[in-house]
């Protein structure tokens, strides 16, 4: 596989060049971006806002070419049309054919917010999975670079670098977790998985320590979530264990754990349509882009992550409904071989409580189609424990979600909402007693029996995010949340 060197960031004055390297031979989403202060280039398209119009267009005056976003009817107090500003910018220039333009730093302040910020969504809107396209006679139609001009008195030649140094890398991070959702189940198995993160942590610059357990592995530890949900393929499960330790050595650990389901097609209780299930592992990819990106920007933590990988596939040796497995110090009734992410959360967790004292336990799943319904694909939802330290982590988790763009909507989680999942013939039944309502709350009621009360739980059900919707402008695939939220609450918390 060779080198590819797509992400530069070259500094007007300093003549500082940062370049981060990544091993993907197909990354041409990545942007350039070069800031001066004097008069540039007449021959690329400026970004100009119209107050009082609400069309985007490309127009050219005077010998002179423009891009100018409508801005008529958008919500400058509205975080979610600020980011959309930025896509469209991108949007409007790869369908126009403009590989490379100027904005003004005084214009994205007024405008879009912080420069990271906005070099963050041109990245998100720019990306498209093309790793299996045959790349045009034309070639790809992404934007390549990007030049600022710095005309802001608040901003500072210090202040614009480490801006774009952090853009940059958060930019990079949501290309990887992005690839990893969309890779397709017959080029990342468990396995595959385990060694396209083993590549992405080859740099000693990094300092990611990786570790897997392959299924002899989980049987000596016991882990029959895993082992029950992965029985059916012929791919065998895993556990993957990133751990980044750069805080202190009294620190307890921020414990990330990430649905990895590389394919389902619901097991025994096959699903009627499993379109896009390749993606039932974007938990996984965010939280391993996380941890990585996290280790990239060298952020002074204790971070564990834990990533259950199966393949949950119907065939003659898959579990069954009415199967009793034990996880941890409780038994569970298999009611449905579809709601098999809780199984494997519920394994990781008993897992982690079991080799770490975590502060914080996060976990990350598109787990349940009921969030969707519920939230209707504009955020994920969000579950903690119902008690005032929980209560001030969603708030907290909530804040940082809209200022990095993954929204979050807290629902219920009561004690009463566990009788639901109370077994006739074990402890716990891995599906809700009233059937399709509440189903979210109730997948997550079944991950709280796993986690201590006095630790500060969140769980995130990203099911509503893992696709665009309408409106968005993102190409189809993965949309990367909650990656940057992840990443910006190993540092805040």
């Amino acid at each position: 596989m060779r080198q590819v060197n797509r992400l530069f960031y070259d500094l007007k004055e300093s003549h500082i060049r940062r370049k981060y390297t990544m091993t993907h031979t197909n990354t041409p989403w990545m942007i350039g971006i070069d800031v001066k202060r004097d008069t540039i280039s007449l021959s690329i398209p400026h970004v100009l806002f119209g107050a009082e119009e609400k069309r985007d267009e490309i127009f050219t005056e005077a010998g002179l070419r423009y891009i100018r976003i409508g801005m008529k009817g958008s919500d400058k107090h509205d975080t979610v049309d600020r980011r959309h500003v930025a896509r469209r910018i991108i949007e409007l220039a790869k369908k126009s054919g403009v590989k490379h333009f100027a904005i003004s730093v005084s214009s994205f302040e007024k405008y879009i917010g912080p420069l990271d910020r906005m070099l963050i969504e041109f990245a998100r809107a720019n990306y498209e999975h093309v790793a299996h396209k045959t790349e045009p006679k034309d070639g790809w139609d992404f934007v390549e670079k990007i030049t600022l001009i710095d005309d802001s008195i608040e901003w500072n030649e210090a202040m614009i670098s480490a801006a774009i140094l952090h853009g940059g890398i958060l930019a990079q991070g949501l290309g990887l977790a992005r690839d990893l959702a969309n890779a397709p189940t017959n080029c990342m198995s468990p396995k595959g998985f385990v060694s396209r993160i083993i590549k992405e942590t080859q740099s000693p610059d990094i300092g990611v320590e990786v570790i897997y357990l392959n299924e002899r592995d989980l049987k000596t530890e016991k882990l029959e979530g895993i082992l029950s949900v992965g029985k059916g393929s012929v791919n065998p499960p895993r556990l993957l264990i990133l751990q980044y330790l750069q805080g202190p050595a009294e620190q307890k650990p921020i414990l990330l754990v990430g649905k990895g389901i590389v394919y389902d097609d619901g097991g025994v209780n096959l699903k009627q349509d499993p379109t896009d299930m390749h993606m039932d592992k974007s938990g996984a990819a965010m939280v391993a882009a996380a941890i990585i990106t996290a280790a990239r920007l060298k952020i002074e933590r204790n971070i564990i992550a834990l990533i259950p990988l199966a393949e949950n596939r119907a065939s003659g040796h898959s579990y069954r409904q009415c199967d009793i497995i034990t996880i941890g110090d409780k038994t569970v009734e298999i009611g449905n071989t579809d709601a098999e992410g809780r199984l494997v959360l519920a394994d990781a967790l008993v897992y982690g409580r079991r080799r770490w004292d975590p502060d914080y336990v996060i976990t990350v799943a598109t787990l349940t189609g009921a969030a969707h319904i519920a939230l209707g694909g504009t955020c994920s939802a969000l579950f903690v424990h119902d008690r005032p330290a929980g209560i001030r982590l969603a708030k907290g988790l909530i804040e940082i979600g809209e200022e990095t763009g993954d929204r979050l909507w807290r629902l219920p989680l009561e004690k009463r909402h566990a009788a639901q999942i109370k077994g006739k013939h074990a402890d716990l039944k891995n599906i809700g007693s009233l059937g399709r309502y509440g189903g979210a709350i109730t997948a997550a009621a079944f991950l709280q029996q796993f986690v201590d009360e006095k630790v500060n739980w969140a769980h995130i059900d990203m099911a509503p995010r893992m696709t665009p919707i309408e409106g968005d402008h993102l190409a189809a695939g993965a949309t990367g949340e909650p990656m940057c939220l992840l990443v910006a609450l190993t540092e805040e918390l």
